[in-house]
């Protein structure tokens, strides 16, 4: 059974590695949707 929105957390999991992000941690799904998106949010106020 797959629960909802694993294969989207995949997608964010196979982008951080494809960027060299296989240490990373989970908060790094937030640098994939940055990267995807071509949006820096981290140090925004």
């Amino acid at each position: 059974m797959s629960l909802p929105n694993t294969a989207t957390a995949q997608e964010l999991f196979n982008a951080c590695a494809a960027h060299g992000g296989k240490a990373w941690d989970h908060s790094a799904m937030v640098r994939a949707l940055e990267m995807l998106a071509n949006h820096e949010i981290a140090g925004m106020t």
